[in-house]
């Protein structure tokens, strides 16, 4: 008389993620439901488009773990652009320059990518970006990084 009815449970991804943004304010991780359609192609390190803010805008981020629960992520993952992602390598040693450094995590990734412009980098010249030194420190001509 009664119909059994089983439902295939489908359980969701969520991606922990770093807006692309010089604000002191954003220099945190995000959560981001993975839409179905993209649970095979994302990977840590994938620049992801996310919906951010009032309105319909999107901001470019990097995607930098993957979690099975978030009490936070109630919003989709717009895109996905595979050519400029990051290495898990080059994530760690963002991570690590952001420690080290102080600085924002977005920041130390658009150095690790090959950012050009000191302007992005927060600098007026080369000299700002390269180590400056401090009271116990010489300055440096050039910069070195290394996991």
């Amino acid at each position: 008389m009664y119909k059994t009815i089983i439902l295939e449970a489908k359980i969701l991804m969520y991606a922990e993620v770093i807006i692309n943004s010089n604000a002191k304010d954003l220099n945190r991780i995000f959560d981001y439901i993975v839409p179905i359609n993209m649970e095979n192609t994302i990977k840590i390190g994938a620049r992801v488009f996310v919906p951010f803010g009032k309105g319909s805008k999107l901001a470019d981020g990097f995607v930098i773990n993957f979690k099975e629960k978030s009490e936070f992520a109630n919003k989709e993952i717009a895109k996905i652009e595979i050519e400029n992602s990051l290495t898990e390598e080059n994530i760690i040693l963002a991570k690590l320059m952001a420690r080290k450094y102080f600085c924002n995590i977005s920041d130390c990734i658009r150095w690790v990518l090959g950012e050009q412009s000191m302007k992005s980098l927060r600098g007026a010249k080369s000299e700002d970006i390269i180590f400056a030194g401090t009271q116990n420190r010489k300055s440096l001509g050039y910069a070195e990084a290394s996991i």
